[in-house]
């Protein structure tokens, strides 16, 4: 890697020391935090992955005879605590999250190390520091276990050589998979077969598309016995939301409520929407806006090719769709931002530009955290502070992704 820009070798050796002590310290004391004491308390998205795996012991299909909003690669995870005892299921599920989380760190230094030795620990800091201060998120979401099989699809992405034909196939897989786990994978796609077919053949493209096929497909065929074509009904839920409190959008329209417009955030079934003027067209137009500029991406690469890994295009597309769409969720950061910092790790030439590059996403992980739980009523009750998180967090995550962009496609 060319690094024109680098920082002086004694600030680096400074840097490089306070990144351990976070790694060796803040990371095993924070995570045994976790385990030790997971949060028991109601409120966390555990009520309804506790509510479902309730009514599944009872008897009941899920999709079936009761909606879940997640596929069911999720409804896998929910229902591994096998218990129907609210304290054990929190613990076990603590335990699941966290140790799939260790393992995708794991995997995170792994392709850290392979990437850029120099920015090691820099890298390593920045996933520590960002996923601790979203703390929240990590033992009672499911998104822990997404980051997993991100880290793993990268992983095996980038230690497959032009001639690792298997190896590409099981990140297709793996990809596959974590679709039919969260839909948004899916966006990442285009981009890894964009990368790819300009080394691969026609016929081994066609392989490689149907891995990701039998990866998406594995947790529909477990769970259709039970539930049959109504496994699909959770699509109908993500049709139907509206506009997220957090999402970008929201932040745009927020400022006609100063013009005297009723504007409010609202509890709609799992979330907080913005209710108002226009609010559920701009809903149903985001998805276009969203598949819009993730395929004005796909036409960049294929104008000017990446050189470097498909890692890089896949965490470009991911995060462009994501932060149009109408849903901005606080624990889409514990997967988004750790796959951005290994973007950013390979992607910038200037140990410089990397290093902002990593204060940049420590500053979106702190704001986030400051929006939910922090200040959070201020901002359901539609505060100036509560707009002033959102506008600076959103703005930031907005020209963040921008600048890797057009780093990439720049040439």
């Amino acid at each position: 890697m060319d690094v024109s820009v680098a920082i002086p070798r004694r600030e680096s050796r400074l840097v490089d020391r306070a990144c351990q002590l976070i790694v060796f310290v803040v990371y095993p004391i924070s995570r045994a935090r976790f385990v030790l004491r997971p949060y028991t308390n109601h409120g966390t998205d555990l009520d309804f992955y506790f509510n479902y795996v309730q009514r599944a012991a009872a008897g009941e299909a899920p999709y079936r005879d009761f909606a879940v909003e997640y596929p069911p690669g999720a409804w896998l995870l929910m229902r591994a605590p096998s218990t129907t005892d609210w304290l054990a299921y929190v613990h076990r599920f603590a335990w699941i999250a966290t140790a799939l989380e260790i393992a995708a760190f794991a995997l995170f230094l792994a392709i850290a190390w392979r990437l850029a030795p120099r920015r090691f620990w820099l890298a390593a800091a920045t996933y520590v520091v960002s996923t601790t201060l979203l703390r929240e998120f990590l033992p009672t979401r499911l998104d822990g276990g997404l980051l997993f099989l991100l880290m793993v699809w990268a992983w095996l992405t980038i230690v497959s050589g032009r001639e690792a034909a298997t190896t590409r196939g099981l990140a297709y897989g793996v990809l596959g998979f974590a679709t039919s786990y969260k839909l948004a994978p899916v966006l990442m796609l285009p981009f890894a077969l964009a990368h790819d077919v300009r080394r691969a053949r026609s016929s081994e493209l066609w392989m490689l598309l149907l891995s990701f096929t039998v990866g998406a497909a594995v947790p529909f065929v477990l769970m259709w016995p039970s539930s049959g074509a109504a496994t699909f009904g959770f699509l109908t839920y993500h049709i139907e939301r509206g506009l997220e409190i957090e999402s970008v959008w929201a932040t745009l329209l927020w400022p006609i409520r100063w013009f005297g417009q009723p504007l409010s955030a609202a509890h709609v079934e799992n979330t907080i929407e913005l209710i108002g003027p226009a609010t559920r067209t701009i809903a149903q137009l985001s998805a276009a806006v969203a598949l819009g500029a993730t395929a004005v991406c796909l036409a960049a690469e294929r104008a000017r090719p990446w050189r470097g890994s498909a890692v890089v295009l896949g965490a470009v597309g991911l995060s462009v769709f994501v932060v149009f769409s109408k849903v901005l969720s606080p624990q889409y950061f514990v997967w988004m931002l750790p796959m951005l910092a290994v973007a950013g790790t390979e992607a910038f030439e200037s140990d410089r530009t990397h290093w902002w590059w990593c204060v940049g996403l420590v500053a979106v992980a702190a704001l986030t955290t400051m929006i939910y739980p922090r200040f959070f009523l201020a901002v359901i009750e539609m505060r100036p502070l509560g707009f002033v998180l959102l506008f600076t967090r959103n703005a930031l995550l907005l020209a963040l992704i921008a600048s890797l962009a057009r780093h990439v496609w720049k040439r």
